[in-house]
């Protein structure tokens, strides 16, 4: 039943102890223990700067520089950073770095959406949903990504209409 049904759990039986996502926990009025990160610094969730193990990851190499590489071994547990969270995970799209055997219209909705994700608008979003938005450094790392897909012949990108704020 997910993060909501660790978190009815937790709040429902006195001593219980489960892991859950942060914004979750926070949102269910949870407790939180400190953690100790690499640094030896104890933090809370709302204390540590969540990005920072995804960038502590690309300067370290641990996030491959080569996005074509296999990601099974990329680990962003407790890294370096006064500030950063020693149990950071990632969420992933895996795309085809050729996507020119693809219909020209499904890959324009396809990068329509990853790169509505990756806007200011996605991230967002993401916040809202009680996710930790991407930093700057992964949000590059993932334009470049983009940028060096194949696309099919016929390719144009969608435009995505905003509301008006009149």
């Amino acid at each position: 039943q997910g993060s909501g049904g660790m978190s009815a759990f937790i709040a429902a039986n006195a001593y219980a102890i489960g892991y859950i996502d942060a914004g979750h926990g926070h949102e269910a009025g949870l407790g939180e223990i400190a953690l100790q990160n690499a640094d030896g610094e104890y933090l809370r969730t709302n204390e540590a700067d969540i990005g920072a193990a995804g960038v502590a990851g690309l300067s370290a190499g641990v996030i491959p520089a080569d996005p074509t590489v296999d990601f099974s071994a990329v680990n962003l547990y407790d890294l370096a950073g006064a500030t950063t969270w020693p149990i950071t995970m990632i969420s992933y799209f895996y795309i085809s770095k050729d996507l020119s055997g693809m219909d020209a219209q499904t890959a324009a909705l396809l990068l329509a959406f990853v790169n509505f994700i990756l806007s200011t608008e996605g991230q967002a979003l993401a916040v809202n949903n009680l996710f930790s938005p991407l930093p700057t450094e992964l949000l590059t790392y993932n334009a470049n990504t983009l940028a060096s897909l194949t696309l099919p012949t016929g390719y144009a990108p969608y435009s995505i209409e905003r509301a008006s704020t009149d």
